[in-house]
């Protein structure tokens, strides 16, 4: 009933546009009203800005594509008033300017939340992007195969970049192979797939989704204590890694994150950490023992899914974690669950941990 109402508040508001030019044709088409301060409105679900397309989202605007007289310079407002009432304007949807020639420039205001994917892949002629500081989300090759594109920076604001974000651009064709990285971001690999050991470096933040997704041939992973998230999926596939060095500055282990890292035997989760996202180690069969900080609140759905020789989970939060379906069915007669002393009872009253038939107090 709340959508029909907006929706119907929202054509009233489209109708009362002053219109200086309405293009009618047949009955089954949809009316376009201009203004003079560059707002085509087309029907009650699209817009144009400045000949840069719009999708109404609910209370919000996405960007989905331009118009055949677009100039070239994308310039994505944070706001745009129709008639007095004001949108704000929070993504940018996937393939808006994909394959665009003409593009040039991009010029991303503050407010805007989220670049989707592919969003502006395959621009030839996108030689400038400025990024607003409150991008939190860059998406899949949101930028790739751009190869003007030479210059990037990214703001502190952003806190995931999907896989190869900026994979074929002028920036990337310049460097060489190895580990690429941008800012505090560790982004991907270029060349042939590490191997062996993989330090990742000082002061790195964070890293983003895929970065080495299949990398089988990785053995040990060390990441400094400046890293504070994993992308999603970051080690995932990643069969032959045996030995992981999770550090204490991390406080978010993402969704996949170590998803069918089958030759890991044991995993010591800090006490940093916070939140264990779904199937963070889901497929690891080769886990025997997990150590789980004593600051994780959260584990989410199948964390520990099909992890078939796991024996020992040695949790040591004293209060005990909100679980979501987050272990095998099989794991509760099998395990044993070591927790604080004090805490038996706890654990014991706490949903999915009660299942435990065996819980043990250290």
């Amino acid at each position: 009933m709340r959508k029909k109402h907006f929706l119907s508040t929202l054509l009233l508001v489209v109708l009362s546009l002053p219109m200086l030019v309405a293009c009618g044709g047949d009955d089954d088409e949809d009316e376009i009203v201009k203004d003079d301060g560059g707002l085509v409105v087309i029907d009650n679900m699209n817009i144009f800005y400045d000949h840069i397309k719009y999708y109404i989202n609910e209370r919000h605007l996405v960007v989905s594509g331009y118009d055949e007289e677009f100039n070239g310079i994308a310039k994505i407002p944070s706001t745009i008033d129709i008639n007095g009432y004001v949108y704000e304007v929070l993504e940018i949807y996937m393939s808006a300017f994909q394959g665009c020639s003409r593009l040039t420039s991009v010029i991303i205001s503050d407010g805007v939340t989220t670049i989707e994917p592919s969003a502006f892949r395959d621009c030839p002629n996108l030689a400038s992007v400025t990024i607003g500081n409150s991008m939190a989300i860059i998406s899949s090759n949101a930028f790739s195969g751009c190869p003007n594109l030479n210059s990037i920076s990214i703001p502190s604001s952003v806190t995931f970049i999907g896989s190869a974000a900026f994979r074929n651009t002028g920036w990337y064709n310049k460097q060489g192979d190895g580990i690429l990285y941008l800012d505090n971001w560790l982004l991907d690999y270029k060349g042939e797939k590490p191997t062996g050991e993989l330090v990742i470096n000082n002061g790195t933040k964070r890293i983003a989704a895929y970065a080495f997704h299949d990398c089988t041939g990785l053995t040990s992973v060390s990441i400094p204590n400046s890293v504070i998230s994993t992308g999603y999926g970051t080690f995932s596939g990643c069969t032959g890694l045996t030995s992981v060095t999770i550090p204490n500055g991390l406080t978010y282990i993402d969704e996949m994150a170590f998803s069918g890292c089958t030759g890991l035997t044991s995993v010591d989760i800090p006490n940093s950490v916070t939140i264990i996202d779904l199937g963070a180690f889901s497929g690891c069969t080769g886990l025997t023992t997990i150590t789980i900080g004593n600051s994780v609140a959260m584990i989410y759905g199948d964390a520990f899914r099909d992890c078939s020789s796991l024996n020992e989970i040695h949790c040591k939060a004293t209060t005990p974690p909100t679980c979501w379906y987050s272990f095998g069915n099989d794991h509760y007669s099998r395990i044993k669950l070591y927790v604080p002393k004090g805490t038996l009872d706890a654990y014991k009253k706490a949903d999915f941990w009660k299942n435990f038939l065996t819980i043990i107090e250290e």
